[in-house]
């Protein structure tokens, strides 16, 4: 199977695993999907619900729709069958194209798909630069000129041109016109006026994209006409104030003033009243007369003019009153607030007659005070709720109405206020600590009084709470604090405090939590032996605020299957914390200690494993220990500590050896070392050294560790030159080829090889890809993954240590590298190949490429795989054909191909035999002589030799055949005295230099003899003329309609006979399906075309076509979208 993948791997670039294939795959199951049919973008998909795991590649072929040679276009994986591109082919084009699934035993049956079209080369639309340009950011024009706007783009296929001003829809009727074509797009505004001003927006649009440009259009004019209604307030019997909107467009200039007018109702002249600056919306019309009805109109003055004037309707100089003075409460308590308010600055020209009043509670609807209105300037509120909110609102009356209200500021119903004041009852319950356990709730509902209710906060320390476990809240008499299951970090000092706007009142309060205690600290091993274990550990770190009682001990026997713990007696506190368990030597034993307070048991501890024996192991042999600080006397070494086996390790002993000696000198004159860490001096320069470290416990020294690498003290070397122009010559999906150059002033004899070092993408530690320092320039690095990526660096090693590192400049991507194949044909296969008939072919041709291509050996699109034998070895492709015969001349095809495309070679065979038979024998009519003449044509194959003659034989029903004539050199031959009534059989051998072929043999003659037939010469009859050639009396008109409706093509056609009817578009011939209906009635024809888009529009033909004639019509379709 492993051998499998990687023969995959190098063939299609997959990691994915297969089945081993025992027979060509089935057809492909699924259907073909054509996902872009545009000339530039064609592609195709291969959609498949559950994807065969027999199949290697897929190849895909292609035929013109008239024609009968399919073409190789595309040869893929399963992974990418979703979408293929298909290149070289031209708009216009009708093709159709078929799949085939390969594997190692062969290709399947193709699946063919329907006949398409292929369209035009399909493109975004774009906007001309330089009309563009030209047009710029702002239009500028005077009121009455013609906006012509001609833009010129490219796209395929031909876009929707849609306008936008101020961002909504602009409908192209009346003075607006737009068109567009394959090539422009135009606008046009038909004497624009101020009203046309704006912000105008192009979008053309295809399915490939869209295009945009914004403009600004400034019509210079007198500006537009104040918007309204006009709104008159404040009316009095001598003023009214006018309010009016600014007009939609200024003219393309500032607005410099407005020009205010009024007249009485029945008057016809105005009068000015007062011209005001352009900012103001607003004026104040004085010295009118009570009781008058009043127009007034205001018009926008610029440098252009005057713009139409907004009037108003009449109003009489007399109205309801301005609202009074903001009403304010003067007295409040928690049953009853006093508000009193000033009479209105305005009293609408007449006198007021009272005042209405109304109230709401809490934000509630709003209720009148009392029945009748208020004469004063005082209301009262009683029978309230205690700290309820109020507002009141007052509006005076007169003669012509209710005036606007004016409300209050929100009140609430409280009595004076009061600072807040904890109980002392309260503050002596809380001043001893609170004790709750752990998991409880703690809750403090603390009564409390004070006007306005006080709000509550708490901390702990200093620091605000922030926990989702506490909360606080208020309510009438109570502030209340709560925290919701207890933890011993919970403990503490919270500090409370209640404040309203009169003062604050605060207290503390002290919050014991009681829980279990922690785990015990330290366990271990204090005295072990054959008998007995003893074990001893420390107090935990938290007794969890209550007192211990005990601590418990479990032991268990690691050879009991049962796996039973067995409880020894407690451990009291003030007695010593160890505990003793007499044991079974050679066995090993666990413990476990929990410890116990009035709340429960804490988490035990357990031990490791502990040997029931009469002294403890010595230690494990320590690491290799690893030289530093290397000089030509000392240096530094340093290890790991090994695993004591049960004992502390008390020190190590150091050892040091010259390579070729056999006595091992102990350093430091047979002391031990403390640390991991020590010196090494008195060395002697030049000479190998090699260090070990030998443990020592309770039990003894142990094994000496592994010896150190051989070591040469010497002072310091500097680092080899670093080396230039590394790069990768070659990559696949799981290794690298690097080269590279050595530093300048490189000494090769020093030098131990290079360290080459990978860093992956997102990490920070760089890999050495090599252990083994590489001496030559060049390194084949594998056990990489396709599609990882990392950076690559390569340093010189020598005694001296690494030098300095030359880096890959960018990250890099782990993938096949592509080249295309190339086959060169070897031996007689570069011309043609002559075979006897009988022998064997053998062909070869170098093939490479990268990644390694798939080798195919074709004839007639048959794969010679099955009936030869192919060798593909040291890039040299082999195929061997035994037993020849004239079937196989022809050629024969080697084709190579990876991702990188595919190429092949054609080689012409001829193999050399006895020819075929000849071909279509025919015979004559029987002349009166008795003679026929015998035609045929020469054989399908002549063997590979020309023809050098045939031979015809002949034999009637009773004897055997006869020679009629040989060395016969042309394809005919006439046979002579044949009598009447015989029955005769002809057949014909072809002769080249190899020998005769086969015979062909003639169907059955018989003699008969033939009376000359009698001729009726049938009359001859003149008919009128009266066709018509083929023409229209209505032609078509274009049409434009929005998507996703139904657009109909109507013309009129004339002509006897009747005319053949034949539609197009954009030259391609339609057929009637789901998208097109065509109708043909009494010479009216009509082409239907059902759920319009944008890919629908372009033009569309109708010919009309019958034996004295044809013509054409033709209309465009545009298609716009529906916002």
């Amino acid at each position: 199977m492993r051998t499998l993948q990687r023969k995959q791997a190098n063939i299609n670039n997959s990691c994915y695993n297969l089945m081993i294939a025992t027979e060509a795959p089935a057809k492909p199951a699924g259907n073909i999907k054509f996902n872009n049919m545009s000339e530039n973008k064609f592609s195709i998909g291969l959609m498949m619900t559950n994807p065969p795991t027999d199949v290697l590649n897929y190849v895909m072929e292609m035929k013109d729709e008239a024609g009968s040679v399919w073409h190789q276009c595309a040869l893929f994986t399963p992974e990418e069958a979703k979408s293929i591109t298909v290149k070289g082919i031209k708009s216009g084009q009708r093709m159709t194209f078929r799949i085939k699934a390969i594997n190692e035993m062969g290709e399947s049956e193709a699946m063919e798909s329907r006949a398409v079209t292929v369209q035009k080369a399909a493109d975004p639309p774009m906007l001309d630069a330089a009309a563009l340009a030209k047009i710029g950011n702002e239009i500028r024009l005077k009121a009455g000129k013609d906006c012509r706007l001609k833009i010129p783009f490219k796209g395929s296929p031909m876009p929707v041109a849609a306008w936008v001003k101020n961002g909504k829809k602009l409908a192209i009727k009346g003075r607006y016109q737009a068109d567009t074509n394959e090539k422009e797009t135009t606008f046009q505004i038909s004497t624009v006026t101020g009203e046309d001003s704006g912000e105008y927006t192009l979008n053309l649009k295809n399915k490939e994209g869209v295009s945009s440009h914004t403009f600004k259009l400034i019509v210079v004019d007198v500006p537009g006409q104040p918007q309204g209604p006009m709104e008159i307030t404040d009316i009095s019997g001598a003023e009214m104030t006018l309010n009016w909107q600014a007009p939609r467009h200024d003219g393309g200039k500032a607005i410099s003033q407005y020009i205010v007018d009024k007249k009485e109702e029945k008057a016809t002249k105005w009068s000015e009243v007062a011209k005001i600056e352009g900012t103001e919306l607003t004026y104040t019309v004085p010295q009118l007369v009570k009781g008058c009805k009043y127009c007034f109109r205001v018009r926008a003055v610029n440098e252009e003019g005057e713009s139409k004037a907004l009037t108003s309707v009449a109003t009489v100089a007399s109205g309801p009153p301005a609202p009074p003075g903001v009403p304010v409460a003067v007295d409040v308590t928690s049953k009853s607030i006093v508000f009193t308010w000033t009479a209105p600055e305005n009293d609408g020209g007449n006198e007021i007659t009272g005042y209405s009043v109304e109230y709401r509670e809490n934000g509630g609807d709003w209720m009148m005070v009392t029945k009748d209105h208020i004469d004063g300037f005082k209301a009262s509120l009683k029978d309230l709720h205690d700290e309820s909110v109020y507002e009141l609102r007052v509006a005076g009356k007169n003669s012509a109405g209710k005036g606007k209200y004016c409300e209050s500021k929100p009140t609430t119903a409280c009595d004076k206020p009061e600072p807040p004041v904890l109980d002392d009852k309260v503050k002596a319950q809380y001043s001893e600590p609170m004790i709750l356990n752990a998991g409880e709730d703690l809750v403090l509902k603390l009564p409390i009084s004070g006007i306005p209710r006080p709000q509550g906060s708490w901390t702990f320390g200093k620091d605000k709470i922030e926990d989702a476990r506490a909360s606080n809240s208020s309510e009438k008499g109570f502030v209340l604090f709560s925290l919701e299951e207890l933890k011993r970090s919970d403990c503490g000092t919270y500090h409370i405090q209640a404040e309203n706007c009169e003062g604050k009142e605060t207290m503390s309060v002290s919050l014991r939590v009681l829980d279990v205690p922690t785990a015990v600290e330290n366990l271990k091993v204090v005295r072990a032996s054959s008998k007995s274990l003893t074990i001893g550990w420390q107090p935990p770190k938290d007794d969890g605020e209550s007192t211990i009682t005990a601590y418990s001990i479990e032991v268990q026997c690691c050879e009991d299957e049962a796996h039973e713990w067995i409880k020894l007696n407690k451990v009291f506190p003030g007695e010593d914390l160890k505990a003793t368990y007499e044991v079974k030597k050679g066995n090993s034993y666990k413990f476990r200690v929990c410890v116990l307070n009035m709340l429960g048991s804490s988490p035990s501890v357990t031990s490791d494993a502990l040997l029931a024996d009469d002294k403890f192991k010595p230690p494990a042999a320590p690491a290799k220990p690893i030289v530093s600080e290397l000089t030509k006397s000392t240096c530094v070494l340093t290890w790991t500590a090994p695993e004591d086996n049960g004992s502390p390790i008390n020190g190590y002993m150091v050892e040091t050896k010259r390579v070729g000696r056999r006595n091992w000198v102990k350093e430091y004159n047979g002391r031990t070392v403390d640390e991991t860490k020590c010196f090494i001096k008195d060395l002697t320069k030049g000479c190998d050294y090699v260090f070990r470290i030998i443990a020592n416990n309770e039990a003894g020294f142990g094994t000496p560790g592994a010896e150190s690498d051989e070591t040469i003290p010497m002072d310091p070397i500097p680092p080899a030159p670093t080396p230039t122009d590394f790069k990768i010559e070659d990559m696949s999906d799981n290794a690298i080829t690097f080269t590279w150059k050595d530093g300048e002033g490189l000494e090769r004899d020093k030098l131990h090889g290079y360290i080459i070092q990978k860093l992956p993408e997102g990490r920070t530690k760089w890999i050495n890809c090599n252990n083994v320092p590489i001496r030559s320039t060049r390194a084949f690095v594998t056990d990489f993954r396709a599609g990882e990526k990392f950076r690559f660096r390569i340093s010189p090693m020598n005694d001296g240590g690494l030098g300095g590192f030359c880096e890959l400049p960018d990250l890099v991507e782990v993938r096949q590298m592509q080249i295309m194949p190339v086959i060169e044909l070897r031996g007689d296969a570069v011309d043609t190949v002559h075979v006897s008939a009988g022998g064997t072919l053998r062909l070869s041709a170098f093939v490479s490429g990268n990644p390694k291509p798939i080798i195919r050996w074709m004839k007639d699109k048959v794969d010679q795989e099955r009936r030869g034998a192919t060798r593909n070895q040291d890039g040299i492709a082999h195929l061997n054909v035994r037993y020849l015969t004239k079937e196989d001349t022809g050629t024969f095809i080697i084709s190579a191909a990876n991702k990188s495309g595919k190429v092949k070679k054609d080689i012409k065979v001829v193999v050399h035999d006895s020819p075929d038979p000849p071909c279509n024998i025919t015979m004559g009519d029987i002349n009166p002589d008795g003679s026929i003449m015998i035609s045929f044509d020469p054989p399908a194959c002549d063997g590979g030799s020309p023809i050098k003659h045939y031979c015809v034989q002949m034999s009637d029903a009773y004897l055997k055949f006869q020679t009629v004539q040989d060395k016969l050199t042309v394809n005919k031959c006439l046979v002579k005295d044949l009598r009447p009534g015989a029955t005769y059989y002809f057949r014909i051998y072809a002769e080249n230099e190899h020998g005769r072929g086969e015979y062909a043999q003639s169907n059955l003659l018989t003699v008969i003899q033939k009376n000359e037939p009698v001729y009726i010469q049938r009359p001859k009859f003149n008919r009128m003329d009266t066709s018509k050639p083929a023409g229209f009396s209505l032609n078509l008109k274009n049409v434009q309609i929005k998507e996703r409706r139904s657009a109909k093509l109507t013309c009129a056609t004339i002509g006897r006979p009747e005319p053949e009817i034949v539609w197009f578009k954009d030259n391609n011939k339609i057929k009637a399906n789901n998208k097109y209906s065509m109708r043909n009635s009494m010479g009216v024809c009509s082409l239907l075309i059902s759920n319009s888009r944008a890919r629908d529009c372009g033009k569309y033909r109708c010919e009309a076509k019958n034996p004295t004639g044809e013509a054409v019509c033709e209309a465009t379709l545009m298609v716009y979208p529906d916002h």
